[in-house]
């Protein structure tokens, strides 16, 4: 039977939700000063002290905290005054007391647009995958690899490295929340959430050093998913493997295909996959938008994206909340709120068509991995196994080691011209031209992207459950007009003066030699 838990439910919890060894957590609040007065007249706050307001308000708080926890501990009831007590004082008392009783793997206060806040308790099923896949590496492997902000590459702005703060490993966190959340909603048994635990958390084990950036060097041998059972096989302690999936009644071949997104527990990986990068890739461009209307700098054409994600997230501010919003109809995941999954999937569109396929973002990680990474990829000094094994900042000791220092910031600070094109004859063309004329660098981007708009994903319509394609065709012809990106093949060019300021020349050199 489902449950009917929704993200207005998290957004309020009152206490702590247990689904296997993930906690969803209140977000518990500490009063205001002006909230102590009803915290005085419930009779659980001494008024007679001589102590400041607000140094009382935090002595109190203590206080109510260590009788709390004194309560739960030996009567393994909550006190009887806690009935008395503001809501969201109820939901910090809650909240502390979950994060001391557990021994915890990892607390995320917070996963924006989504409603959750959690965490994952050791000596569970996340401990053990966490040590048996050695997952710890994936906390130095930044989520945007070397892609270049567009609104830094259009602007006089310096670049700064990385884009985001979010690194693999804690949106591999999310995307285990999610996925178990999604799991434990459509009632799916112990089995198979325990499967889908393991393949949110461990999706992006394969991610190589520079991430998606870099896995255009190499895609056949370094990409996650089509490798993952293979790296099974290579990197995996086989014994403490059969273990583990012993003890949580985990099959692998039912695990692999859940990674290429195959059956019901594949379609949940993909969908929390989608929402937890969206989520948080959502607050690092709005957050890029608040810096820059303070800068004055907003009106620029650079800020197209920030603009067109803030109006959305304005009318929608959980718009990664549809996770609570999905059934099963035989073995596929069907979204039952039609109106909040075309807003996601608006913002996932914008992000993709201003930020990660924008030109101006791809030349730094283009240049990045497909001059710098791959000639030290084609002459082995670069392998598979050891980006396999390293993380972003010891490739980029490699790469200063053998380029010159800073060299990934430097080559990232270049501005560089663009145009673009319908077809790569076109752009080779004027590539050629540009080789006549004297251009000293220029470079065609070869991998061609297209944005899928996702309306492919299953919906409840008055006609029944059908591809959201069929069932409303205004809605989908708007994502994919959102979704056209034309022309789309791109040359970039470096005129002599770019290289002429300071150290650049360096930069220039490694480039055309």
């Amino acid at each position: 039977m489902e449950r009917k838990l929704t993200h207005l439910d998290t957004l309020d919890l009152q206490d702590v939700v247990r689904i296997g060894d993930l906690l969803l957590l209140p977000k518990g609040r500490l009063p205001n000063l002006s909230e102590s007065f009803v915290l005085q007249s419930a009779g659980v706050i001494d008024v007679n002290t001589s102590e400041t307001a607000r140094n009382q308000l935090w002595r109190d708080l203590l206080s109510m905290e260590h009788s709390y926890n004194s309560s739960k501990y030996e009567d393994g009831e909550e006190p009887g005054w806690v009935e008395n007590l503001p809501i969201h004082v109820r939901a910090y008392l809650r909240y502390s007391y979950a994060i001391r009783e557990e021994d915890p793997l990892r607390i995320v206060g917070f996963v924006p647009h989504t409603g959750l806040s959690y965490m994952f308790v050791a000596d569970g099923l996340a401990d053990a995958t966490h040590r048996l896949f050695k997952l710890g590496r994936l906390q130095g492997i930044q989520q945007l690899g070397f892609l270049q902000p567009p609104w830094v590459a259009m602007s006089d702005q310096q670049f700064v490295l990385p884009l985001t703060h979010v690194n693999r490993y804690l949106h591999s966190m999310d995307v285990m929340a999610l996925s178990m959340t999604m799991a434990d909603k459509l009632g799916l048994p112990e089995k198979e959430r325990n499967t889908v635990q393991v393949a949110g958390f461990t999706h992006d084990w394969g991610m190589p050093a520079g991430g998606d950036s870099v896995k255009l060097v190499d895609v056949e041998a370094l990409d996650e998913d089509r490798n993952y059972k293979r790296l099974i096989r290579e990197r995996l302690d086989q014994r403490t493997w059969e273990r583990v999936q012993h003890e949580y009644g985990i099959d692998e071949n039912t695990l692999v295909r859940t990674i290429q997104n195959e059956g019901i527990l594949g379609q949940i990986l993909d969908v929390a996959d989608k929402l937890a990068y969206v989520a948080r890739d959502i607050d690092t461009c709005l957050n890029v938008a608040v810096g820059m209307r303070h800068a004055r700098l907003d009106d620029s054409d650079a800020y197209v994206g920030t603009r067109a994600l803030t109006e959305i997230v304005k009318d929608h501010s959980h718009v990664c909340s549809v996770w609570d919003s999905v059934r099963s109809d035989q073995e596929r995941l069907v979204f039952t709120d039609v109106q909040r999954l075309i807003a996601f999937l608006k913002v996932r569109i914008v992000l993709f068509r201003e930020l990660y396929y924008h030109p101006r973002a791809r030349f730094g990680e283009y240049l990045i991995s497909r001059i710098l990474v791959k000639k030290l990829y084609d002459r082995g000094e670069l392998t598979r196994e050891m980006l396999l094994e390293m993380n972003d900042r010891e490739l980029h000791d490699i790469l200063d080691k053998r380029y010159g220092q800073r060299m990934v910031i430097r080559a990232l600070s270049l501005k560089s011209n663009v145009q673009s094109f319908a077809t790569r004859e076109e752009a080779l063309a004027f590539k050629a031209d540009l080789d006549r004329f004297g251009v000293p660098f220029s470079l065609v981007e070869d991998h061609l992207h297209s944005i899928k708009p996702g309306t492919h994903f299953l919906v409840d319509s008055p006609a029944g459950v059908m591809p959201f394609l069929q069932a409303y065709r205004g809605d989908v012809r708007e994502l994919h007009e959102m979704a056209t990106m034309l022309p789309a093949v791109h040359v970039y060019y470096l005129a002599k003066e770019e290289m002429d300021a300071g150290d650049r020349q360096e930069v220039f050199d490694f480039l055309t030699a």
